[in-house]
């Protein structure tokens, strides 16, 4: 996630775009909704960068506004009831970067 999310800003940046707080760019014939250079915490974001393993990984939008959250496992919120789980939130700042959360006391 956090490889997807670099590589992402570094193409934002050629492109010129990575201090937009938003923007949809092409990456490999994929438009990707971004904020501030970064993939946004969206369905059309960073979810369309990642390959999570089909099965017991489940995918949504976070409790968190421009978060975007995987949990194996059950959960209730994002620290749920098997706390398991890979969130993303994204930049809000042109100064900012994702905020990357991983729990795995629960897997």
């Amino acid at each position: 996630m956090q490889t997807a999310a670099t590589l992402t800003y570094s193409k934002a940046a050629i492109a010129g775009v990575e201090k937009l707080a938003t923007h949809i760019l092409d990456i490999d014939g994929i438009a990707v909704t971004l904020a501030y250079g970064y993939p946004d915490g969206t369905a059309s974001g960073i979810d369309l960068l990642m390959d999570v393993p089909s099965g017991d990984w489940k995918k949504r939008p976070s409790i968190y506004s421009g978060a975007w959250i995987y949990w194996h496992g059950k959960i209730a919120e994002d620290a749920g009831v098997a706390a398991c789980y890979l969130r993303y939130r994204q930049a809000v700042s042109v100064s900012g970067r994702p905020i990357i959360d991983v729990e795995t006391t629960g897997c």
